[in-house]
Order: structure tokens, then sequence, then C-alpha cells
């Protein structure tokens, strides 16, 4: 049950990201590499964008009790001989 309520805590956190994503950067700023990597005057948008929907992603697996599967499922494809 525990991983439920984080799960839904992670996913309230990502959609909080994905729709206040201007609030965040005037409360934190712009993020240099983010702004040189990603675009300009729109990478620190697009990463925290990006960030929230990994967020509600996770928070989704946790949710439903799928994050040992999914999660060592991607842990495979990132690390070698990695058997979760």
């Amino acid at each position: 049950m525990g991983g439920f309520f984080a799960g839904l805590l992670m996913t309230m956190f990502g959609i909080l990201f994905v729709v206040k994503t201007e609030w965040i950067v005037d409360f934190v700023g712009y993020s240099e590499w983010a702004e040189s990597k990603i675009g300009m005057f729109g990478g620190t948008r697009i990463m925290i964008k990006i960030i929230g929907l990994i967020a509600i992603f996770v928070g989704f697996f946790f949710m439903v009790g799928l994050e040992d599967e999914i999660l060592g499922w991607i842990a495979g494809f990132l690390i070698p001989n990695y058997k979760g």
C-alpha cells in the first residue's frame, strides 16, 4: 500500500513539473547546461518537462506495482550484464 501512495505523490510532483514549468523556472532560474545542450531560451523548460514526464511514468509504475519489472528491464539496457 505504501508503494501506491509513493507513486501517487511522485505522479503529482511530475504533473506539477509539467503544468507549472514557468513558475519553477522563475523560482530556480535557468540551467546553463540545458540552455546550451537542449536549445536557446527553452532548454530549461524542456528539461523540467522531461523530468516531470519521467516522474509521472515512474510514479505510475509504483502505483500499479510494476517498478521492479519495468525499471529492471530498463536497467538491462543501460547496465551491461545486469541480472535483475
